[in-house]
């Protein structure tokens, strides 16, 4: 557990080399309690999706308390052992930046293994998925950012420790050698995670771009009225909405928009696709899909090669090969759903159109959206 936790932001991090008695059992315990978390996560990999859904959704609540104690701890550390980024001055904060990066990945895998399991019976259930995946994907990528640039950090710190070695004297300077020596024998490791956090951030914009394209073609879909509730449901939408999000109601940051905020957002969207339709002016959707089409194309041919260069075991690289196929398949097949959509509003005809999910051979988190049109007369 500990060598997770160090990869992933805490490696040569000042809060572990503090010998103060009155903060070294509190972070001792915060370490423990670290460990129930932990243990769902790990426990995940030998389940089902169903379970592995429930998992995630106990962890949830796990990782957000624990957050909330990291971060008045480390304020408090900070406060007396100064750990910060040097341009900024904003504390560097190893502790809870690791414990958020668990949060945001068990957020974003609730919503996609709830996509696997088909829970999200319908047009509008998928849709407020997809919405709602895109605000976390958002938070995911920042905070690789900040994860990318703790670790940049610690390298460029054991690039400045013969400068301060050379400035030394007496028991200082023989100290500073030996945290040198320590520093530098994991500088491998620190330059590795960098690659890696790289490659997940890359394959997170793919996620990401995916979501957008998914996203656009659902709003089309809700200007012809597919997103409507059935008249007979008792049920009201904002409800509904709420049910579906209630394993994160709980969760304090980051801060998921509500009812209102998707809402409103769905209405505006609509509104300027009602304009751009009524004019025939479709050049917007075209240049939304080339737009996230070109970024797609350029990671696609990049990750392939990063892949191979981790040297993981063959089953592992040849499973991580195998998901860039598939979602390649995906980005062609919601390609195809959009442009199908633009074709027929092109077309001017009175079409009724029908859409379905597809789920067999397409990525678990991505499943296809089919579109048909035929003429009325």
């Amino acid at each position: 557990m500990m060598d997770i936790i160090e990869h992933v932001s805490i490696r040569n991090a000042k809060i572990l080399t503090i010998q103060d008695q009155d903060i070294q059992p509190e972070l001792n315990q915060l370490l423990l309690t670290i460990k129930d978390p932990f243990y769902h996560f790990l426990t995940q990999l030998s389940q089902n999706p169903s379970r592995q859904r429930q998992f995630v959704s106990k962890s949830l609540i796990l990782w957000d308390k624990l957050q909330v104690e990291a971060e008045a701890f480390e304020v408090k550390v900070n406060s007396k052992y100064t750990d910060v980024f040097p341009e900024s001055g904003v504390p560097v904060m190893p502790l809870s930046s690791m414990i958020y990066y668990f949060k945001l990945l068990s957020m974003a895998d609730y919503v996609f293994k709830s996509i696997e399991l088909d829970l999200y019976k319908d047009l509008r259930e998928l849709h407020v998925g997809y919405w709602l995946l895109s605000y976390i994907l958002d938070y995911v990528l920042q905070h690789l950012q900040r994860l990318l640039d703790i670790k940049r950090l610690r390298i460029s710190q054991i690039a400045n420790f013969p400068k301060k070695i050379k400035k030394a004297k007496g028991d200082k300077k023989a100290k500073l050698k030996i945290e040198y020596e320590a520093c530098k024998s994991r500088q491998g490791e620190l330059l590795k995670m960098v690659e890696y956090f790289e490659f997940q951030h890359k394959k997170l914009t793919i996620y990401r771009c995916l979501v957008e394209l998914y996203l656009t073609a659902f709003q089309i879909l809700y200007n012809l009225g597919f997103m409507k509730l059935p008249q007979l449901c008792s049920v009201s939408e904002e409800m509904l909405f709420n049910l579906q999000l209630k394993a994160f109601q709980s969760i304090g940051i980051p801060q998921i928009p509500g009812y209102q905020t998707y809402h409103q957002d769905q209405v505006k969207a609509d509104e300027v696709f009602k304009v751009l339709i009524k004019e025939k002016n479709f050049k917007y959707f075209n240049v939304v899909v080339d737009g996230k089409s070109e970024e797609l194309t350029a990671l696609f041919r990049s990750l392939p090669g990063v892949i191979d260069s981790f040297k993981f075991h063959e089953n592992l690289t040849e499973s991580m090969h195998s998901e860039l196929k598939s979602l390649r398949r995906a980005h062609v097949n919601i390609k195809l759903t959009i442009h199908g959509l633009i074709k027929s509003l092109e077309s001017g005809k009175d079409q009724k159109i029908n859409a379905d999910i597809e789920r067999l051979h397409h990525h678990l988190y991505f499943p296809a959206l089919k579109v048909t049109t035929t003429d009325k007369n």
